[in-house]
């Protein structure tokens, strides 16, 4: 139906004529405020236009309510800059007009909080090192969730985990991530890791020596191709020319360490020594005399110095002998 005057009549009889009345309809506009809606911005976004962001096409004119009184609205203009992340409701009411109500809908802002990649780092990291945090080099308080991307192709990373070992001392680079969200740009930041060279002091060793045999390098005695140029400390700590002496050493354990540099700490090895006692002889003994009718004697309670008991005896022709000489059987 259209606006307009609207005729009602009611039909004469006899001598009456017909009776008749006017209604002049006026249609007035309902209001049209648009359709909630929500929109997501970052927390450095300068201005939101809310009336933009309403659905639907709705009359301009309208008011706007800050619902949580940000004291941050002008107009249809909203400044998220400085509140806190979290969700914030306008009203948007557009006045009713005649026998139409106000129409209302509401802008909900949900603010997020700008991404942090943390800061530019430079670090140091030792060469034995298998498992360094990437995140150790980053300043500033980046956030979790995003990726490493590993700018020198090393192949050495896992997650933000970084292999030293894996690869030769030099200085790599590795960038953080944080892919941008509804709202908030990509954020990045990189770690310049400089590899240092461990030292090595080599793999532990044993060595075992005669206890009157010549002095020897224990550094031969280490496995695992030890740097040269360390230094030796003996039992007790004490400091070690690293050449041991059985004429003048004990046994035990002796230490080799290679000082660190940089993040390295100190290397360290040890050469356990044992020593097994030498035969023993006897000292060189005068001739001893003894008249061929003399009872027989034991060689060896003649001998000179404390000889071992477990020897052998052999006559002038290199003949195997008893220990017991008889004067007048064994003819020289």
């Amino acid at each position: 139906s259209t606006a307009g005057d609207y005729t009602y009549t009611v039909a004469g009889s006899g001598p009456c004529a017909d009776s008749s009345a006017v209604i002049t309809v006026i249609v007035n506009p309902a209001p049209d405020a648009g359709e909630d809606a929500t929109v997501t911005v970052c927390e450095d976004e300068v201005q939101v236009d809310l009336l933009d962001a309403l659905g639907g096409t709705p009359d301009a004119g309208g008011t706007w309510t800050d619902l949580q009184a940000t004291g941050q609205l002008s107009g249809e203009f909203f400044s998220p800059l400085g509140l806190a992340p979290g969700n914030y409701g306008f009203l948007y009411t557009v006045p009713g007009n005649g026998q139409c109500a106000d129409a209302t809908a509401t802008v909900t802002v949900t603010i997020v909080s700008q991404l942090d990649a943390g800061s530019n780092g430079t670090v140091q990291v030792c060469g034995s090192n298998t498992t360094f945090n990437l995140f150790n080099g980053l300043g500033g308080s980046p956030d979790p969730g995003g990726v490493w991307i590993d700018l020198d192709a090393t192949g050495a990373t896992f997650g933000s985990l970084f292999n030293a070992s894996a690869v030769s001392p030099g200085t790599y680079q590795f960038r953080y991530l944080l892919e941008g969200t509804i709202g908030c740009s990509s954020d990045s930041a990189t770690v310049t890791v400089t590899t240092v060279a461990a030292p090595n002091a080599g793999c532990n060793g044993t060595a075992v020596f005669c206890s009157n045999g010549p002095p020897a390098s224990l550094i031969n005695y280490l496995g695992c191709s030890p740097s040269p140029g360390g230094i030796w400390t003996r039992p007790g700590n004490h400091p070690f020319s690293g050449v041991y002496n059985p004429a003048t050493n004990s046994p035990g354990v002796y230490t080799y360490r290679v000082p660190g540099n940089g993040p390295c700490p100190d290397a360290i090895a040890t050469v356990t020594v044992s020593e097994t006692p030498a035969p023993n002889a006897g000292d060189p003994t005068p001739p001893y005399e003894v008249c061929e009718t003399d009872a027989g004697f034991n060689m060896t309670s003649v001998l000179n110095g404390n000889p071992q008991t477990t020897g052998t005896w052999t006559d002038p022709n290199g003949i195997p002998h008893g220990s017991t000489f008889l004067p007048g059987l064994d003819i020289p």
